[in-house]
């Protein structure tokens, strides 16, 4: 009697495409944070499911009144999506991608509505053919959900019209009807909290970098320390950093720098660690700075700060 070699079970495959997520968000100090992940796009559905969970999770966040964070955008994405893994390359230069989500994200206005950039790419991964790709951008929360709700409707059509041999499809339609359902009341709430003539808020161009760039004019600052002095000695002597919070956030480049790091150094550096505290306002004169920095989980961030060459006390 031969002994017979159990079959190996096949190994999974690779899916034979990717949908790309990469969002870059802002925080309230214009400190910003990138996230890269990427979902096999086995079904064939494009953009339109990332889209449905982005728009619910930006509809979560208005009504906890929560600022958008990295961590909290990929969990709501690995719930949607158990295949979501990291993804570590360039999507334009990848012939797997067939859909590059970019998004940019930054702290909620006064509506309560997170700010949101988005731009859509798709393009063909037919090895041989032609190739193709298009572009889709669209600014602002109103704009966003306006756009994912006519996409779903485009869905929710096309599965109609599969249901007539498809008994299947039929459930996938109410499925997506649900969605909509869900992303139209997102968006009726937005038209009521954001007035249809209001601009989109600023944003960091999704994709780019700042490099390190020093404002040419000096800034003269007023407002109040939000945490404790830190000093340190340093090369050249003692620096002292302390986080303030302007009176009048400036406008840097494309963000409101609600909070700046500053740095300070010398003798005045040794005379702010003993002599403020969290809540002492103070005028600053200093030259504003884009830097460029990885935290320690390893994400590239872009922060901004001030070098300061003066700092008083604030008359109020």
């Amino acid at each position: 009697m031969h002994a017979t070699t159990p079959a190996k079970p096949n190994a999974p495959q690779a899916p034979a495409t990717w949908l790309v997520v990469h969002a870059r968000v802002t925080d309230r100090r214009a400190v910003t944070a990138d996230l890269a992940v990427a979902l096999p796009d086995a079904a064939g559905d494009g953009a339109v499911p990332v889209l449905t969970a982005l728009a619910l999770h930006l509809a979560e966040l208005r009504r906890t009144s929560t600022d958008p964070e990295p961590a909290a955008l990929r969990s709501a994405l690995a719930r949607a999506f158990p295949g979501l893994r990291g993804y570590p390359y360039l999507p334009v230069h990848d012939p797997r991608v067939s859909v590059c989500l970019d998004v940019a994200l930054h702290p909620a206005a006064d509506s309560g509505w997170a700010g949101v950039q988005l731009a859509v790419t798709e393009q063909g991964t037919e090895a041989g053919r032609h190739p193709w790709s298009r572009i889709t951008r669209r600014h602002g929360i109103r704009a966003v959900l306006r756009h994912t709700e006519a996409e779903l409707d485009t869905a929710e059509q096309h599965q109609h019209t599969l249901a007539r041999t498809d008994r299947s499809a039929a459930r996938r339609a109410q499925r997506v009807a649900q969605m909509r359902g869900a992303v139209a009341a997102a968006l009726q709430q937005a038209e009521q909290d954001v007035p249809p003539d209001t601009p989109p808020p600023p944003a960091l161009g999704t994709g780019t970098r700042l490099a390190t760039r020093t404002e040419a004019r000096p800034q003269v600052l007023t407002g109040a320390l939000t945490r404790p002095v830190m000093l340190r000695e340093g090369d050249d002597g003692p620096v002292a950093r302390l986080l303030l919070a302007p009176d009048t956030p400036p406008v840097i480049g494309e963000v409101t720098a609600s909070v700046l790091v500053c740095t300070l150094r010398g003798d005045a550096a040794r005379q702010a660690a003993a002599t403020l505290t969290p809540g002492s306002h103070v005028l600053v004169v200093g030259a504003i700075a884009h830097r460029s920095y990885t935290g320690e989980d390893r994400i590239p961030r872009v922060a901004i700060t001030l070098d300061v060459q003066h700092i008083g006390q604030a008359l109020t």
